[in-house]
């Protein structure tokens, strides 16, 4: 689009500015107030390929145009000018404004699109790569009522609830809390109240000393599998464990800031667990995390990879974040990894290693190979019992001192704060009433017996009457004895008569 004046012919200069000018009898304005993209008329087109073709047939044409392109440097340069000063600044060496701005645009536009695209690529692209050979290997949690129904009517899901804190003292939260208990449906080896040592002060474990702890501790303190969990038999799972409440309370915090912060973003997010027991062992839980998100963030996660669960929720991806529980003779281990299992050194040959490690960088590898321990203890049992792991919980949370490692970790670095008391969250108010997640228990109907009264019989077995008030006993005919008679014999005692006044009527 650039004119290129004075290094061509002279047909050529004449003809690129007669097709900028509008041809013969444009004056030396004429060009003023016009865009530079704008296209030729019809009649100066058609001068411009009757210029391409033969002379021009008018001589003033011809000198008019030659006057004007007079005001033109003529050799090697490549700049228009105009001959009116106020569009003197409208060129920028190789080309006009303009056209300069137009290629920075379409160059522009081309860079974006190939970013896009290869951002895009390397998005599905990385999915696949991580997500690829991922193994889940326990099955999927079935849907249980979530809801709460307010008592004049109406219901909504637990996480849409209203609930409130509570505290409670940090040696007397098992009378506060809801767990397992002994009984339960729920396996044995979940039942109490499991301590999160996200801190390893109980390190080194007596009798694995060379436990491998690593873990960026967060506000949480303690964990139950009571309120509303229940056990499904059939897909092996302790669900929902709701992070953010229940209508006792089950999870629990630091009574401090960051604790309640962290249990608001949980009802936030509608966080909750799913704790399934690994297919043929009893000794290895996969945690399967559920969430909500906006409507933006849950199109986007879902592109990822993210599984649509319930109501609106999703579960995270284990290839992108796995949480693992395994048990040991102490309790348990908690473990958390990234990206899939199939990149796991352990389940890799040295080949494949070798290979993996010439071309990928040694961070990601790094990354791809770490994992995150805690240990997790039961410190009640499912008795009410408090077990040998009391002493070492009480003794950490009664030390003040916080805790974490900000080493290198900059200024943002917070330590977690601690307190004498927990939060923990429950539904507000009693105006809230759990809704039913198992399918109640079939009371038997006893049958009223109607018509005649039955012959008097001997003495039965106590009889348990339904009704909420026994009916009153017939009256008794008196006895009446003679004082020169011998007295009679006592009369044989009746049976109590035993009702239920708290059993329904039948």
């Amino acid at each position: 689009n650039c004119l290129k004046l004075g290094s061509g012919s002279d047909m050529t200069e004449h003809s690129s500015y007669s097709l900028l000018t509008g041809g013969a009898g444009g004056g030396p304005n004429e060009f003023q107030g016009r865009s530079r993209t704008r296209s030729p008329s019809p009649e100066a087109e058609g001068r411009f390929r009757s210029s391409r073709s033969s002379p021009r047939s008018s001589d003033e044409e011809e000198q008019r145009s030659r006057r004007k392109l007079d005001d033109f440097p003529r050799e090697g340069t490549r700049t228009l000018a105009f001959t009116d000063e106020s569009n003197s600044g409208a060129c920028c060496g190789l080309c006009c404004c303009g056209d300069l701005l137009n290629y920075c645009f379409k160059a522009f536009m081309c860079l974006s699109i190939t970013a896009v695209t290869v951002l895009v690529l390397a998005f599905f692209g990385g999915r696949l790569f991580f997500s690829f050979g991922n193994q889940v290997r326990s099955l999927r949690p079935q849907y249980v009522n979530s809801e709460v129904c307010i008592t004049d009517g109406g219901c909504v899901l637990n996480w849409d609830a209203e609930f409130q804190a509570n505290y409670a003292a940090n040696d007397d939260i098992e009378n506060h809390l809801d767990y397992a208990k002994a009984g339960s449906a729920v396996p044995e080896s979940l039942h109490g109240i499991f301590w999160m040592d996200q801190s390893g002060a109980s390190l080194p474990i007596a009798g694995d000393p060379d436990y491998e702890y690593d873990f960026t501790p967060t506000a949480e303190v303690l964990m139950t599998f009571g309120d509303n969990a229940i056990w499904q038999a059939d897909t092996r799972c302790v669900t929902p464990v709701a992070l953010y409440g229940g209508t006792k309370g089950h999870w629990t915090h630091y009574g401090t800031q960051q604790g309640l912060e962290m249990s608001e973003n949980f009802q936030t997010h509608a966080t909750t667990m799913h704790f399934c027991f690994v297919e043929g062992s009893d000794d290895e839980i996969e945690i399967w995390v559920q969430s909500k998100y906006n409507s933006a963030a849950t199109a986007i996660l879902r592109a990822v990879g993210y599984e649509d669960a319930w109501n609106g929720t999703l579960f995270l991806p284990s290839w992108f974040m796995g949480f693992t529980m395994v048990k040991k003779p102490w309790g348990w281990d908690r473990v958390s990894t990234i990206a899939s299992s199939r990149f796991r050194e352990q389940h890799l040959s040295e080949s494949t290693v070798s290979i993996m490690d010439s071309i990928m960088p040694g961070f990601i590898m790094d990354a791809l190979n770490h994992e995150q321990h805690y240990p997790v203890y039961q410190i009640v049992d499912g008795y009410g019992a408090r077990t040998e792991h009391y002493q070492a919980y009480l003794r950490f949370m009664q030390d003040p001192q916080a805790y974490g490692d900000c080493e290198g970790k900059g200024e943002d670095c917070e330590k977690i704060e601690k307190s004498s008391r927990q939060v923990y969250r429950v539904l507000k108010s009693n105006e809230f009433e759990p809704g039913i997640a198992e399918v109640p228990v079939q009371v038997p109907v006893i049958e009223p017996v109607i018509g005649p009264a039955p012959a008097p019989a001997p003495p039965q077995e106590p009889v348990i009457s339904h009704d909420p008030t026994p009916s009153p006993a017939p009256p008794q005919e008196p006895v009446i004895t003679r004082a020169d008679e011998p007295a009679a014999p006592p009369a044989r005692p009746q049976e109590p008569v035993i009702t239920r006044a708290d059993e329904p009527a039948a």
